[in-house]
Order: structure tokens, then C-alpha cells, then sequence
């Protein structure tokens, strides 16, 4: 079931279609069930804090228009994709060296750094006698592969970034957040996280707080593995108070190009 709405009472001036699709996975017709996918002409998308007050005024004058009321799960998400591997491929990459042994050690130190808990397995995740090979790619990203397999990647000099096929293998070493059932599709397109997919029901973040810029694993209500890597916009605690805006950019997520790529 789904609803089509072209400039809809008091949101002409934001948004030009709104629709409103019931999740699947629930039979019941509660506004719970519903999500909200808005596409905003791009004098809207300069301002991040605009656009998302804009959505979210939106969605109460769609759920009054239709006597409904809205709750957490509306606008959790932003559905502008910016992941940086959603199209990348083969094309992308520019060169390849392998990775000298003290440069080998100084990357598992800064492994060890960003995710303490992976110290007693890190080198079963980067073995003495592996050869590491770094692979320059366009846009100043980095990635890191053994026996063709991508490890982990980096933005010109930011943090480490785990791929997803290390992840599956090593879940418990990395801190994560999990989101509602109804961001699924929209994680695996490669949208940024609301901070409300983040606190609805069926979302749950960590009791330990985590700060921002913190890499996080995301995890999804109801599915076994992680879907998607990606960066806190803002600590955890801002993300229960605030409950407004993105939570978590995106980096990388099942599907992308890196997930498919190997050397």
C-alpha cells in the first residue's frame, strides 16, 4: 500500500513527491509501519538542518491531513546516498605496491588504536607472513587487501576503516549500533542513518556511550550480520538527546562496489 503525494498541504515550497510505503515485514497498518521517502529539489540539499525540518514538518501535516499519528520510525533516514563505494569498480584504482613490513606493523598499531578489542586477533586478521598490498584509487581512497581480498580501507589519511568481509568474520571486535527493521532497504541503497532510526523501536544503541566520528558497525532488527560500515555524525548521547538529523554517515554497505570487488 502506498500513497503519492504531489505538493501536499503546507509543503509545497520543500518537497515536490512524498511517499508513504508500508513495511512488508508487518501486516499491521500502524503509521509505525510506514516510511517516508521525500525527493527535494536541490536549492533544499545545501542545508542539511533545513531539509531535515522540512521533513519532519512534512510528515505531521501528511499523518493530520490523514488523522494519523506519527511516531519514531517517520523520517529516520536521509535517502540522499553518499556512500563512497556505490559505484566503484575495477575503473577507480590507479595503482598498486605491496606494503613494506614496517609499514605492515605501523597499520596494526593504528588498528589497534581505533579498535582496542581486536589486539589478541589482529594478527590473525594481518598474519607476519601475509603480504598486504595497498591499492590507490581515485578520490584519495586507500584500500588494503590480502590475497585479493579487501581488509580495510581509508580516506586519504583519516581513521581505518573495516570492509565488511572482515566484519562477518571478526563482529565482535567492532562497536556497533543496530537500526529498525523499516531502514533495511534504505541502509542497503546506501542512505545515511536519521538519528530516529537509531532510537525507535527495534533500534538499540550501546549502553557504553561512544563519542562522534566513531566507526561504527551497523547492525539491523531482525538480521543475523552486519549490513553497513559508517562514521557517528555525533556521539551517542547527542543522538538520544537531539533525535534529530543524521546519526550515521554511511561508508560502506552490502552490495556496494567494494563489497563485490576482489583483485
Amino acid at each position: 500500500m502506498s500513497f503519492l503525494y504531489s505538493h501536499p498541504p503546507g509543503a509545497s515550497q520543500v518537497g515536490t513527491t512524498v511517499t508513504l510505503a508500508r513495511d512488508r515485514h508487518r501486516p499491521k497498518p500502524l503509521v509505525s509501519d510506514l516510511v517516508l521517502t521525500c525527493d527535494f529539489p536541490d536549492s533544499e540539499r545545501g542545508a542539511q538542518t533545513s531539509a531535515d525540518s522540512a521533513r519532519q514538518n512534512l510528515v505531521h501535516q501528511i499523518c493530520m491531513f490523514h488523522h494519523l499519528v506519527p511516531t519514531s520510525i517517520i523520517g529516520c533516514l536521509d535517502l540522499q546516498t553518499h556512500a563512497m563505494f556505490k559505484k566503484f569498480s575495477h575503473e577507480n584504482i590507479n595503482s598498486k605496491a605491496n606494503v613494506k613490513s614496517s609499514s605492515q606493523r605501523a597499520l596494526k598499531a593504528k588498528l589497534v588504536a581505533q579498535f582496542p578489542d581486536m589486539e589478541p586477533v589482529v594478527d590473525q586478521i594481518i598474519p607476519k607472513k601475509a603480504q598486504l598490498v595497498h591499492v590507490k584509487c581515485q578520490d584519495r581512497i586507500s584500500l588494503y587487501t590480502i590475497d585479493g581480498k579487501v581488509m580495510f580501507f581509508q580516506h586519504f589519511d583519516d581513521e581505518l576503516v573495516p570492509s565488511l568481509h572482515l566484519v562477518h568474520q571478526f563482529p565482535q571486535y567492532f562497536p556497533s549500533i543496530k537500526t529498525d527493521r523499516g531502514a533495511i532497504k534504505f541502509v542497503l541503497s546506501g542512505a545515511n542513518i536519521m538519528c530516529r532510526g537509531l532510537t525507535s523501536k527495534g533500534a538499540e544503541l550501546p549502553d557504553e556511550p561512544m563519542e562522534k566520528d566513531q566507526i561504527v558497525i551497523v547492525n539491523a532488527e531482525g538480521k543475523e550480520h552486519a549490513l553497513a560500515v559508517g562514521k557517528l555524525t555525533m556521539s551517542t548521547k547527542e543522538i538520544e538527546e537531539v533525535n534529530n538529523g543524521i546519526g550515521v554517515e554511511l561508508l560502506h554497505y552490502l552490495g556496494d562496489g567494494l563489497w563485490s570487488h576482489h583483485e
